[in-house]
């Protein structure tokens, strides 16, 4: 059994790994573009999103850490809200620990999740997609508060993930 991210040798067939690889690059990349964002910025009241950006980053970094958890039986964290960046990078690697050692174990799809203290069921296959879809949706947020501030935000797409990683390449 993997423990750490760093036992996992990935099965390149996996067809979840470059959506799990995807998810966790996009969560690192906006940490990257919303580091040197002042005080202000970070924490500026956003009109049909989550929440500012601190709190956006807060509750995304957090809740991809627990889906994951959730998956593999096990406990959620209860993590206080930061801002500080070095620790928002500290539970990515968690959650990316956690991510890897999911595709390495496998998971059965069809198994019932229990969630919102027994008030929602949901098959694990679904609760995977929501992470994934959660991920993005609330990035996509954060992008167009940083467009809002008058900063480029980075391109997040699944192609430039594996340009970036050298998953893909132009000719």
């Amino acid at each position: 059994m993997c423990n750490h991210a760093a036992d996992y040798r990935p099965d390149m067939s996996d067809p979840l790994l470059d959506p799990v690889r995807h998810n966790v690059w996009g969560m690192r990349e906006i940490l990257r573009v919303c580091r040197p964002l002042s005080r202000e910025q970070l924490v500026a009241p956003a009109p049909a999103a989550y929440g500012g950006v601190l709190e956006t980053l807060n509750h995304l970094v957090t809740s991809d850490r627990n889906y994951v958890a959730l998956l593999l039986h096990e406990a959620k964290a209860e993590w206080t809200d930061t801002d500080e960046f070095d620790l928002f990078a500290e539970r990515m690697d968690e959650a990316e620990a956690l991510w890897e050692r999911l595709l390495a174990e496998g998971f059965d799809a069809e198994e019932i999740q229990i969630l919102d203290d027994g008030a929602y069921r949901s098959p694990a296959g679904v609760m995977f997609a929501q992470a994934l879809h959660h991920g993005t949706l609330h990035r996509e947020q954060i992008c167009a508060q940083l467009t809002a501030f008058g900063i480029e935000a980075p391109d997040l797409q699944p192609w430039t993930y594996a340009e970036m990683t050298g998953r893909a390449q132009t000719e």
